[in-house]
């Protein structure tokens, strides 16, 4: 194996109009004569078995400017090590080495970062090698008697590492925030649906379902909204949906809402409406809060509504003056069997 390193190698030459910035020689401002900013060094692997033409690729890049940190490699071994040593910034790799092989190299260097830009640099390659290397994953390739070429080539290589790097990094923060939406949807205490502006139900979070005593979500996915609805509130329902499409009517609305036993609950219905690209109704958002039994209707039966277990006789000792004949009287009212000819017991009201 062979390894050297150049540290922190000043530029031998002013920076080129094309160079890339942030690795450009801007110590010295030639106007004013006043500092500025400090480069940054460009870390750069070179897999090259010649010693002569690793500093021929070099000084190019010096000439244009570049503030390098590099290291020669020319075995897997060495080019593994040295990989996993530190991060690099760019990999120029020779196609034909005695030892090594520049698609060897390429392929080490895609399952450390997929990211990391890789140039070819070979003495005689054939267009037909050079496409075989591009398809394979290499980012760009230079051929020894133009390294004009290189550069261009590194500048652009490097700008389009950043911008696959941030696409990565947005894509992991898509999908962190899409998963922490949905951790949100699935533990409200609320439940949520979107449906299409007929009222289908497209997707439902597991509450929705045990709102209207549904074991699991795909239970009421495919249902209308108003199916969920007791009959007495479908036609207000459609109404207020309506409304939400037209952007004409309110937001929030009460219902009556129905389990799939049948049995019917208060509940309060949010509706939003959302667009599509060409600003049409696209689907509604659905939060429902309910649960609580429903309260009884004016024309129930009495025996049917819900009954509080208080004695009647502390309410009937307050509104009657106590003397011998009222307290009889009491008396007698709270006898069981006059209290029973009411449908009541002595504990009910």
């Amino acid at each position: 194996m062979t390894a050297s390193t150049g540290p922190s190698v000043g530029c031998a030459g002013g920076p080129s109009a094309g160079c890339a910035g942030r690795w450009a020689n801007t110590s010295a401002s030639p106007s004013h004569g006043q500092p500025g900013a400090a480069a940054e060094l460009l870390h750069v692997l070179v897999v090259e078995d010649s010693e002569d033409d690793a500093r021929l690729v070099v000084r190019h890049l010096q000439k244009a400017g570049l503030e390098l940190d590099y290291s020669r490699v020319d075995t897997l071994e060495s080019m593994e090590a040295a990989l996993n040593r530190k991060p690099w910034d760019i990999v120029i790799a020779d196609y034909s080495m005695p030892h090594f092989s520049g698609i060897a190299a390429l392929e080490l260097t895609f399952q450390h970062d997929p990211d990391l830009p890789f140039i070819l640099v070979s003495g005689a390659i054939g267009e037909e090698t050079a496409v075989q290397a591009m398809k394979a994953g290499a980012h760009d390739y230079v051929m020894k008697d133009n390294l004009t070429r290189l550069v261009p080539a590194v500048e652009r290589e490097l700008h389009d590492a950043e911008v696959r790097r941030a696409g990565r990094a947005a894509e992991e923060a898509l999908r962190e925030s899409e998963e922490l939406h949905r951790t949100l949807v699935e533990t409200s205490p609320d439940g949520i649906a979107l449906m299409n502006p007929d009222g289908v139900i497209l997707t439902a979070n597991q509450r929705m379902a045990e709102l209207h005593g549904r074991p699991s979500p795909s239970d009421v996915i495919g249902a209308n909204y108003q199916d969920l609805v007791a009959e007495e509130d479908q036609r207000r329902l459609r109404a207020f949906l309506h409304g939400i499409v037209d952007g004409t009517g309110p937001t929030i609305r009460e219902y009556h809402l129905r389990r799939l036993d049948g049995t019917i609950f208060p509940g309060e219905t949010h509706a939003s409406l959302h667009l599509d690209s060409h600003g049409r109704p696209k689907a509604i958002l659905i939060i429902e809060r309910g649960g609580l039994p429903r309260p009884p209707s004016p024309c129930q039966p009495r025996r049917d509504r819900p009954r509080t277990r208080q004695p009647i006789h502390a309410d009937l000792s307050r509104a009657v003056p106590i003397d011998g004949r009222d307290q009889q009287a009491a008396h007698r009212m709270g006898q069981r069997g006059q209290l029973q000819s009411l449908g009541l017991t002595p504990f009910d009201a």
